[in-house]
């Protein structure tokens, strides 16, 4: 249970490998709004990568994943901010229960690009990493007017 602050760390006893298990998800029960953040960071003497999550219920049991698909092995730290960005007031809104932290198979990493990217060039959908809800794809371009008459987009 997290009350009042910002978050928890777990410093773990080996590094996490992301070369298969690309998804962490976690149980969280909280009374919070619906579209609560909570941001689920990996942190390392050498740096850290942060995912965040929105909750999609109140009052109940959820599971909320994070994507780390092409994250390097070098993270054994885990740290949970739960509504990041606001103090908590001690109320049951901000209080803020998990359970069950697992590393499961996930998206596999993207293919590595390098700029300028244009979507005519063999990009596909699979290509994006999708997360938070957000679903990345290339589409015919709508709106092949002005600046942009290419045929395809992001």
């Amino acid at each position: 249970m997290v009350k009042y602050g910002q978050g928890s760390k777990l410093v773990l006893s080996a590094n996490l490998d992301f070369s298969v298990n690309t998804k962490i998800t976690m149980k969280v029960y909280t009374t919070a709004s619906i579209g609560t953040v909570v941001k689920f960071k990996l942190e390392s003497s050498a740096g850290s990568v942060e995912v965040d999550a929105l909750t999609n219920v109140s009052g109940s049991w959820e599971t909320l994943e994070w994507i780390f698909a092409g994250t390097p092995n070098i993270f054994n730290e885990v740290v949970f901010m739960f509504d990041f960005g606001n103090l908590g007031n001690g109320m049951a809104s901000s209080t803020f229960f998990f359970d069950d932290i697992q590393q499961v198979v996930g998206l596999p990493a993207p293919s590595l690009l390098s700029l300028p990217v244009n979507f005519e060039s063999g990009i596909v959908s699979s290509d994006f990493l999708d997360f938070s809800g957000a679903v990345g794809s290339v589409i015919l371009n709508p709106h092949m007017t002005g600046i942009n008459t290419s045929s395809k987009v992001g």
